[in-house]
């Protein structure tokens, strides 16, 4: 009877997607009015009694009700662990003529990692798990180095994502420490066991230089108990159990005692930016979805440093390749099953291109994960003058895991001890990139299997005869 209930209520089905269930997924978007019924065709009945009522979402016994001016035009059913998605009478809006097509190219995959336990000494190696690395750029004349952040994850059982590494120095734990590299040639050092910086119990830094103040920013993910989050965005309720994204400024990147705490924001995970002068609009990518969002946000701030961001909502009406969003336009949403993505997450940082556009690289999950998937990148143009433009999107992924770092030696011979450890085969998470000083093209740094740092070169030319 589910399909017939569909079609009484509702003008368009959506298509449905398999995922996990979500908590709480009524606050997803706002709603004015909540009554406690039991099934969906009640809740749906209610929609349609009340004139003010454009879409409906039934979840565990209450009935949110919802309007175009507050809510996300998208009715979600619980049901042996799936989604139904239904859109109602949303207007249609004419796509304007696309721009012409960019083109992405691979031009090497590293086969072995820059950073890894794998790794011979004094070529990167570590005897914890190391990855998620950013890029962290000299700001003479208070810092004269070049390197990563990384992610390091240390300890005798070293759960994270639930694999363990055996090693031997403490502390132990989670933390962001850092390690010296020439950046462009992609080589680094041994993390070294003394450098007295590291950030414990966080995660996945996102490094990001101001040259409009001096200031290197860094966005990261943990908790801060002393500074209390706030719901400064007016299109998204979101709630103070996503406040996980930390974000502080310094001069001295490896003095943490310098670092300034900024404000703590409930964007889930990651800050992938684009950095303008004050009084301009500076945007920032972030999230993760679905679960907790049902996909990737967009925000922006007049003022970088303030840390006061406003959601905004996309628009892919000039968008040269599919690039689907949620009804109410607050969320880019994965390509789908058939594409081969069902779950995306803010990767890189926002980078000018010579057209004035900007790329941005995200991580993409394909079905099956997290067991029989794998963690991918895509990738964006956006429009530089406001970057929720979206311009062109990958309809395919441009990294895929391919060697035994980012796979774990999965699919290999039985039996097989794997030089590398990770708590995740099939990964590869494109956290940073930086221009090489060649046009359009770009070093990307990537975590592999979640336990090594891997990186690769991919160039991006507009078509203009196109």
């Amino acid at each position: 009877m589910l399909p017939a209930l569909f079609a009484k209520c509702f003008f368009f089905l959506s298509t449905v997607i398999a995922c996990s269930i979500l908590e709480n997924t009524d606050t997803a978007s706002k709603y004015y009015d909540k009554k406690a019924v039991k099934h969906p065709a009640q809740c749906c009945a209610i929609c349609q009694n009340d004139a003010h009522c454009s879409f409906a979402q039934h979840f565990e016994g209450n009935c949110y009700l919802k309007h175009l001016e507050t809510g996300n035009p998208k009715t979600v059913f619980k049901r042996n662990s799936m989604f139904f998605g239904v859109r109602s009478h949303l207007p249609n809006t004419a796509p304007r003529p696309s721009t012409s097509p960019y083109t992405v190219e691979l031009r090497s995959h590293a086969r072995f990692p820059v950073l890894s336990s794998g790794n011979e000494k004094g070529k990167g190696y570590s005897d914890c798990l190391v990855f998620n690395p950013s890029v962290v750029l000299p700001n003479p004349p208070y810092f004269n180095r070049s390197g990563l952040y990384i992610r390091e994850c240390c300890g005798k059982e070293c759960f994270g994502h639930g694999r363990q590494l055996r090693r031997l120095r403490e502390p132990m734990g989670e933390r962001i420490t850092y390690t010296d590299c020439d950046l462009l040639a992609a080589e680094c050092n041994d993390p070294d066991p003394n450098e007295l910086f590291s950030i414990p119990g966080a995660e996945d830094p996102r490094a990001i230089f101001n040259p409009h103040d001096g200031y290197q920013y860094l966005f990261y993910y943990g908790s801060n108990k002393n500074l209390p989050c706030k719901d400064i965005y007016p299109l998204n309720a979101t709630t103070s159990d996503q406040c996980t994204v930390q974000f502080v400024r310094t001069r001295t990147p490896l003095d943490f005692a310098s670092f300034e705490m900024i404000a703590s924001l409930p964007w889930h995970r990651n800050g992938c930016c684009v950095v303008r002068p004050v009084g301009a609009k500076s945007f920032c990518m972030w999230g993760e979805g679905p679960g907790p969002f049902p996909g990737l946000g967009i925000s922006y701030t007049t003022n970088f440093s303030s840390g006061v961001f406003h959601q905004i909502t996309w628009d892919n009406t000039s968008s040269s390749t599919p690039s689907p969003i949620s009804p109410d336009g607050l969320w880019m949403l994965p390509l789908g099953e058939d594409k081969f993505e069902i779950k995306l997450e803010a990767g890189t940082h926002m980078h000018e291109l010579s057209t004035g556009d900007l790329v941005t690289f995200y991580a993409a999950a394909t079905p099956g994960w997290v067991e029989h998937g794998n963690y991918t990148v895509g990738w964006l143009i956006l429009d530089g003058k406001n970057p929720a433009r979206i311009l062109e999107r990958s309809t395919s992924h441009i990294l895929v895991p391919t060697y035994d770092y980012e796979t774990l030696c999965s699919g290999g011979p039985a039996g097989q001890t794997c030089r590398y450890k990770g708590e995740r085969h099939n990964v590869i998470f494109a956290c940073s990139a930086m221009p090489t000083g060649k046009k359009d093209e770009f070093r990307l740094y990537f975590g592999g299997g979640d336990g090594n740092v891997g990186t690769a070169v991919v160039q991006i030319e507009k078509l203009e005869s196109m």
